[in-house]
Order: structure tokens, then sequence, then C-alpha cells
């Protein structure tokens, strides 16, 4: 970045001079990391049907074509294991991270306390470094019952309420128990459930994106 601001300014400087024109529309990459689970990984779907794929496609056809996306999601991780990877998204220098995780701490009876301390873990490093972040909302295993889904939607607000965050509070909404959306596990999407989530993940995306 300082490199492509020293150029441009000397471009500038040669202009002004009359000497020799350099462009100053030089190309800058701007990554964006979708870090999650299986939802995000995209669970036995082909790669090019999971959201962070969909939302390639719609950063292509909106002519945002700086915009890379790289999908960190992991099959089976929950807030602990992805907080061990989150070097690897500091690495990826991203401008915006997709955070959708907690799924399986809720399946796995994970205290909220720890799933809550877990994610603000992940949150506040990448706010530290001016990356912004979209956090979206886990549902609940029905099992676990009313109360328990009622504080999992609590726990998601209060973060995305406290830090300020682009917010999408259910990735499911809507395909829960549609059998058109929903594989037979009833925990993951399929592909025509995949491009409802993409949907909704770009109302909350698009507002950030820079041409």
């Amino acid at each position: 970045m300082f490199k492509y601001l020293a150029l441009s300014a000397f471009a500038l400087t040669l202009t002004a001079c009359g000497g020799l024109e350099i462009s100053e529309d030089r190309p800058i990459t701007r990554n964006i990391v979708f870090f999650g689970d299986s939802l995000t990984e995209g669970y036995q779907v082909e790669a090019d049907e999971n959201f962070p794929s969909l939302i390639q496609n719609k950063l292509r056809v909106e002519s945002f074509d700086q915009y890379e996306v790289l999908n960190l999601g992991v099959s089976g991780d929950r807030t602990a294991d992805a907080l061990e990877r989150l070097e690897s998204v500091l690495e990826a220098k991203p401008e915006i991270v997709v955070l959708a995780l907690g799924g399986n701490d809720f399946l796995k009876s994970t205290s909220l306390l720890r799933v809550e301390e877990n994610l603000k873990l992940i949150i506040e490093p990448l706010l530290a470094q001016d990356i912004e972040v979209v956090l979206i909302g886990v549902v609940a295993p029905p099992f676990k019952g009313f109360a328990y889904t009622r504080e999992v939607k609590k726990m998601y607000q209060g973060l995305a309420d406290d830090y300020n965050l682009a917010f999408v509070p259910n990735i499911l909404k809507g395909l829960i128990l549609d059998q058109r959306y929903m594989q037979p596990d009833n925990v993951h999407p399929t592909p025509a459930g995949y491009v409802l989530i993409a949907d909704s993940v770009w109302e909350v995306l698009q507002p950030l994106l820079r041409h």
C-alpha cells in the first residue's frame, strides 16, 4: 500500500512538471476472508456452490473485480479451533472478514460464555488492524430449546452492538425444515439454500465495498 501511494505521488509530481505521465490506476487486490465451519466451507456441495463462491460471482457481476474471496471454512471447527487458525486469517491481510462460527459449539454444548469469549478474541485483533468484520449469527439446534435459542440470538446481537459490526442475524433464516434448501441432516444447506444465504450476506457486505 505504501509503495502504491509513493508511486502515485511520484506520478503526480512528474505530470505537474510536464514530465512523463504515469497512470495512477494500478490494480489493488482486496481480500475478503470467509472464516467459519462447514456452513462456510460448503459441506457436500460443489466448490462453486458454497456461499463464498457465490459472493465471488456477485463481485464480478457488480464490477468489484479488485476483490478476491478466500474461503477459510473448516468443517467441524468450534470457536476454539478457529481461534487457533486466526493467524492464517491475519496473514491473508484481508480488508473484510465474514465471520460465521458457533454452530459446532452449540451441538457440543460448549458454554455460551466460552463461545462469546472466543468470538471476542477473534473479533478484537481483526478490528485492531482496521479490518471490517461482518458477523453472521448461527442458529442453535431446535433440540436445545427455546430459552437456549433466545440466549444464542442475544449473544450474537450483543457482539454486533458492542463492536458496531455489520450483522446477518441468522444465516439459515427461511431455510430450516424446507427440503428445497436444506440437506437431510437439516443442518447444512443445499445449493439452492446457499443461493439464498449468498443473497442475504450480500445485502450486508455490499455497502462495505469500494470501487
